[in-house]
């Protein structure tokens, strides 16, 4: 398991930015090192994907924050300049394809993107390391599975459910993000913006789980309304997350996906 889940991280690094292999590596390799020694260990999976998004999530951190921190700058700075630079750039090239002035909404959504971008930042890479931790994950328990390695049984991703420490986490996460923003630290909206990740995204899971589940449970006519769901779910984003967080904070208030209990299969 080790080896496969290097191995694939490894092939993901070159398939997504092959002149930056090296760099990616660097980023992606330590969390699936991780993800291979739990999964020999036999610990749960979710410890393994948990484990390796918290690395990733902190590698990705020292390779674009460290160097603003070294110059004698806030960590996001350099993010913050890039998107800056991005949002001139994007304004001057519409200006140019449009042949007149901007409208001055436009150019205020355009301006204020270099406000957001810490918090961007910090959303788009927990996203990214919980995704990468997911998928490397699963992939490297199937490849080590056909290799023939005794891996640790994964239940049914319609069953999957939170941990008992989720609670612990959330809460933890919250009083820490209010504790930065009523002392008006640095970069106190970066925080509200990684809790807001470690509370909602587990929800956001447990509802795409609650939907997996409804849908199974009706055979073969649910797949057909699976698919639409989730067709649904994409079109209509960022609002359909909202209702997902719903989803899943019901599913773990009524407990209904906890106490079903598959039917063993005859031998």
């Amino acid at each position: 398991p080790f080896g496969v889940a290097v191995a694939a991280a490894a092939a993901a690094a070159v398939a997504v930015s092959p002149a930056s292999a090296i760099f990616t590596l660097l980023i992606i390799v330590p969390p699936a090192a991780v993800i291979g020694v739990l999964i020999r260990m036999k610990k749960p999976y979710r410890t393994a994907v948990l484990s390796s998004a918290l690395l990733m999530m902190a590698a990705m951190y020292v390779a674009f924050c460290l160097p603003s921190v070294l110059d004698g700058n806030e960590p996001f700075y350099a993010i913050e300049q890039s998107f800056a630079a991005y949002s001139r750039e994007l304004a001057a090239s519409l200006a140019d394809s449009l042949g007149a002035e901007l409208p001055p909404e436009l150019k205020l959504a355009l301006a204020s993107m270099e406000d957001f971008a810490a918090e961007a930042a910090a959303f788009l890479s927990a996203a990214f390391a919980a995704l990468f931790a997911l998928l490397d994950t699963c992939i490297a328990r199937s490849l080590a599975k056909r290799a023939g390695s005794e891996v640790k049984p994964m239940t049914h991703f319609a069953l999957w459910q939170l941990s008992r420490q989720y609670n612990y986490i959330a809460t933890f996460s919250l009083l820490a993000a209010l504790v930065v923003m009523l002392a008006k630290l640095q970069n106190a909206d970066v925080v509200f913006a990684l809790a807001e990740c470690a509370v909602l995204g587990p929800l956001m899971l447990m509802g795409v789980c609650s939907i997996e589940f409804s849908t199974r449970m009706k055979g073969q006519r649910g797949a057909m309304l699976r698919a639409v769901i989730y067709i649904c779910i994409v079109l209509l984003l960022p609002y359909s997350l909202i209702a997902l967080v719903v989803l899943g904070l019901l599913d773990r208030i009524t407990r209904i996906r906890r106490r079903f209990k598959p039917r063993k299969r005859p031998d």
